[in-house]
């Protein structure tokens, strides 16, 4: 199975996993890796993630 890719900024990519019960997010900054999950939509996650990549 791939999952899919979306670009945070910076040249950071993130894996996502959506359904409709809620959003999962991984990615790495600088040697950080983040995981992000809630009961949210993939654009909120999103707009989390690239306030962490700033």
């Amino acid at each position: 199975m791939r999952v899919p890719t979306v670009g945070l900024g910076g040249g950071v990519e993130a894996r996502e996993v959506s359904t409709p019960v809620g959003t999962i997010l991984t990615f790495s900054v600088n040697g950080v890796s983040y995981t992000l999950a809630g009961s949210v939509s993939a654009a909120e996650l999103e707009a989390a993630a690239r306030s962490l990549v700033r």
